[in-house]
């Protein structure tokens, strides 16, 4: 009860903006296959039931851990303790970011009806949409010498009962994105 082991199954990898499929480098007959990525966790913790059957046996707060982050211990305690104690359904923990760093950023966006959101947004997407939304800096350090938008950590902290939820409503499934990492400058073919 206290290890619960989900597997996330590989998906095909594409070699260019066309689609077309990457062979392994040893087997020109067989596809080269990556991890689908990050949506798949929410996916598996609802279809095997294990988010419902956390709630059910009386725990209130789930902690997302992206392996490749293991600084993400020193801050983790405090942040399941600030979601707690501010009732936060959802608390994500950042880093300071230099601008142009690649590492995705936290920032509040606000559509054209009022409405916003917190999200993450690429750090290949980042400058040009603020240069877009009017900022000329684009991704620029202040003072601090860091970027006024911190970086993202993929490291979650979740409360239970409206996580259920939403994995309910939404089957688990997460809008799906593309980030391609290109060989070169020409921005043809993905690594």
């Amino acid at each position: 009860s206290q290890l619960h082991v989900l597997r996330q199954e590989k998906v095909p990898c594409l070699v260019d903006s066309a689609a077309r499929l990457a062979t392994h480098p040893s087997d020109r007959y067989a596809l080269l296959t990556k991890p689908h990525g990050h949506g798949d966790v929410h996916a598996l913790l609802h279809t095997s039931g294990l988010a419902a059957r956390l709630l059910e046996d009386g725990f209130t707060h789930l902690a997302f851990l992206q392996d490749t982050n293991a600084l993400v211990f020193s801050g983790l305690v405090a942040a399941i303790g600030l979601s707690v104690t501010h009732g936060l359904a959802l608390n994500s923990l950042s880093v300071p970011r230099r601008a142009g760093d690649a590492a995705g950023a936290l920032m509040q966006l606000t559509g054209d009806d009022g409405r916003r959101i917190l999200c993450n947004v690429e750090y290949n997407q980042l400058h040009a949409l603020l240069v877009a939304a009017g900022d000329s800096r684009g991704d620029a350090n202040d003072a601090s010498g860091y970027s006024v938008y911190p970086g993202n950590t993929n490291q979650l902290v979740v409360a239970l009962e409206p996580y259920v939820a939403s994995l309910e409503a939404s089957g688990g499934v997460m809008v799906e994105f593309v980030n391609p990492k290109y060989t070169d400058g020409t921005r043809s073919a993905f690594k």
